[in-house]
């Protein structure tokens, strides 16, 4: 039965673009099957079969990739890159990433009961055995070059389930994506115009190296692309390879920086790779604490140690100073004090839900502001749990960059 499930989705979602809800859904209905299936019950397995299916039709009637897209990539042209070398950090960042990662696994996080915690843990097991080997050369090897591993998978594009990362017609299709956001990120400072579909005729495409020094004026700081990753598809420039991430990025510090001024107290709760941090800390904020998973903090600890330099950040288990980026766990979070501008960008509504509220709650307590940006997709919306807390939303729009994203603002 385990067999005739994973075939059923697999003949749907293989031929589809990785949205990471829909494989999400896959992976949690695959791990709920296949414990079913190890416990012998038929009823369970044939209720989890089931589920299984209608993850499939789910998967068979997902959107395209032209939903993700801002404008026709017919009239863009750009060049692909793939990276292809990456500096080697210091010895000591592996050491201090993996002596962090051994004082945080064993942590209680709270419910199991997400995709977070539950299917996606999984997926990163032997990563997590490898840091507990202490085999440091193999560490520093499959961080530099996450490709070959699940590390990143939920976070970022770069992991061993994001397929076919070498494949041309990817490579192209990601720079054509990555120029788009380019241009989306610039409409939406209003350094360039907005397109208007119903215009008559549509805009020429500002050329790539002119949307970057544009950029470059508007933010105060010269734009780059860190390339701490070998075998990261993205978009040529002359600054680095660009990718999706780090355009969303540059989007997220910009917000930031609107409402947070130079010198402020920032706090991320989820932070994926630990871009924003990168590119707000270019803006003036350098007081920046991130929030988040044991694992998921190594990739932050590894992207920001090699980009910015080992003494930038400070980890789990170690004295920080107000300067370095703070890389923690939910475990810290009561005891980082209090903050001018907490962020939670697509992240709450894919924890818990029991969790997600003691983190509003306790959000509550510790800024005036919170900065939200995510979906509604999942059992519950931010906006919910304000409500039953009876708190509103200052603001509410669509999300600039992201289709099917909102932004709000709460104050307390």
């Amino acid at each position: 039965m385990f067999n005739r499930a994973r075939t059923l989705i697999d003949a749907f979602y293989l031929h589809l673009p990785r949205y990471n809800y829909i494989n999400n859904l896959r992976l949690d209905a695959e791990g709920r099957l296949r414990e079913a299936y190890s416990k012998l019950d038929a009823t369970e397995a044939e209720l989890q079969f089931a589920r299984a299916a209608n993850v499939a039709r789910r998967a068979k009637h997902a959107p395209s990739q032209s939903m993700v897209q801002h404008r026709s990539f017919e009239d863009i042209e750009v060049n692909s890159a793939i990276v292809s070398d990456a500096p080697f950090p210091s010895t000591d960042l592996v050491t201090r990433i993996r002596q962090a990662y051994l004082k945080s696994y064993q942590i209680d996080l709270g419910p199991t009961d997400n995709q977070w915690l539950g299917t996606i843990s999984d997926q990163k097991r032997s990563f997590h055995e490898i840091l507990l080997s202490g085999r440091e050369d193999e560490i520093l090897y499959l961080l530099r070059d996450p490709t070959g591993t699940s590390l990143f998978y939920g976070f970022d594009s770069i992991s061993s389930l994001d397929p076919d990362l070498k494949s041309a017609t990817v490579q192209d299709w990601r720079a054509k994506w990555t120029y788009d956001n380019l241009l989306r990120l610039a409409e939406a400072m209003g350094i360039i115009r907005l397109e208007n579909p119903e215009a008559p005729h549509t805009r020429s495409i500002p050329a790539l190296e002119e949307i970057l020094v544009k950029l470059d004026d508007a933010l105060g700081f010269r734009v780059s692309f860190p390339n701490p990753f070998v075998n990261e598809p993205g978009l040529k420039t002359s600054r680095g390879v660009a990718t999706y991430r780090a355009t969303q990025a540059l989007y997220q510090a910009w917000k930031i920086s609107r409402l947070a001024p130079e010198g402020a107290k920032v706090a991320e709760i989820g932070a994926g790779t630990g871009r924003t941090a990168f590119y707000t800390r270019q803006m003036g904020i350098k007081d920046y604490t991130i929030i988040d998973l044991p694992m998921t903090n190594i990739a932050q600890a590894y992207f920001l140690g090699a980009s910015l330099g080992v003494e930038s950040i400070g980890l789990h288990g170690e004295t920080a100073s107000s300067s370095q980026i703070k890389l923690l766990t939910p475990f810290d979070f009561d005891n980082t004090g209090s903050f001018d501008l907490i962020v939670n960008i697509d992240s709450m509504t894919e924890m818990s839900k029991s969790t997600a509220v003691e983190y509003f709650r306790a959000i509550k307590n510790k800024t005036s502001t919170l900065l939200s940006i995510n979906h509604e997709v999942n059992g519950f919306t931010v906006r919910e749990i304000a409500g039953e807390l009876g708190i509103n939303a200052i603001s509410r729009e669509a999300h600039w960059m992201r289709r099917g994203y909102t932004e709000e603002i709460y104050k307390f």
